[in-house]
């Protein structure tokens, strides 16, 4: 009888350290979720400048995402960025905002050129572009005007030109991630800046613009860049530009465009607001093949 009573204590005690355990492992993965969907908020792009609540700026590395798209952030831990990248990544966990799925990021710098793989991308005379029409390297760029990275990108640009004054062209692409935004006429009114001949410094002057894109704010804009403001009114009530917006987004998703900024080097794509050195890179390689 004896025996019988110990046994039963011994069982008794096992099983509550089972509760106990399995209790506490409930209480650390609700931790990990709830940490987790915090970082994912944090990481969000903001709308209408393309960064991170706080003055942070790791928007997915420097890119924006297009809308519906995945949002990815930066790994948790600090790890040293030059180690290699684990062997499996971790399944992709349910995010706080509008249920998208949020990707974890690689461990280290991901690569700014991706792949060999070579978009076949048409330009025709009424994409806006800088440089020879016969130079051997053709940046394609696409961005949004709602995209702050896209903005960050433009010094960049200015100092390739610069750097290969014979070599580089550069063709602009509208690509507004979402069509029902205001962005989309902010677009329109930047083609009709490229029909009267002053695109790239009316293209500054949206990147600048902090206010909503209404038909009042543009053609205000327009005037002040020295535009026929009248035209300008004209092609945003009639929307005269908007099937070739729609077509540089069809070319941007055709070529696999997911965020903004993406630009394309012969075809290659660089993802993101990278460094001048990153671009400069594939150009040098570009031209010794």
């Amino acid at each position: 009888m004896k025996n019988s009573h110990l046994l039963l204590v011994i069982l008794c005690t096992a099983g509550a350290g089972l509760l106990v355990g399995h209790l506490a492992s409930d209480r650390q993965q609700t931790a990990t979720t709830d940490e987790l969907r915090g970082i994912a908020a944090e990481h969000d792009c903001d709308s209408a400048t393309g960064e991170c609540p706080g003055g942070r700026h790791d928007c997915t590395m420097g890119n924006c995402p297009s809308a519906a798209q995945p949002i990815a952030f930066p790994a948790l831990s600090q790890e040293d960025p030059s180690a290699p990248a684990p062997a499996a990544q971790a399944a992709p966990r349910q995010g706080a905002a509008q249920g998208q799925r949020i990707q974890p990021a690689p461990q280290g710098p991901p690569s700014a050129v991706q792949g060999e793989t070579r978009a076949q991308i048409p330009t025709g005379p009424q994409d806006p572009s800088l440089g020879p029409a016969n130079a051997r390297i053709t940046l394609v760029e696409f961005s949004d005007f709602r995209c702050g990275f896209c903005g960050r990108l433009s010094p960049t640009i200015k100092e390739l030109l610069n750097a290969y004054p014979r070599d580089l062209r550069v063709v602009f692409k509208h690509f507004p991630r979402n069509p029902q935004s205001d962005a989309f006429m902010a677009h329109m009114a930047a083609q009709e800046a490229q029909a009267q001949g002053k695109f790239w410094a009316f293209k500054d002057m949206l990147f600048a613009h902090r206010g909503p894109f209404t038909q009042e704010s543009l053609v205000q804009l327009a005037q002040s860049a020295g535009l026929d403001a009248a035209a300008m009114q004209r092609a945003l009530s009639g929307e005269s530009h908007r099937a070739l917006i729609e077509a540089h987004i069809a070319q941007g998703r055709a070529a696999g465009v997911r965020g903004t900024p993406a630009s394309f080097i012969n075809g290659r794509l660089v993802s993101g607001a990278q460094p001048v050195d990153a671009f400069k890179k594939v150009i040098d390689e570009e031209l010794r093949r």
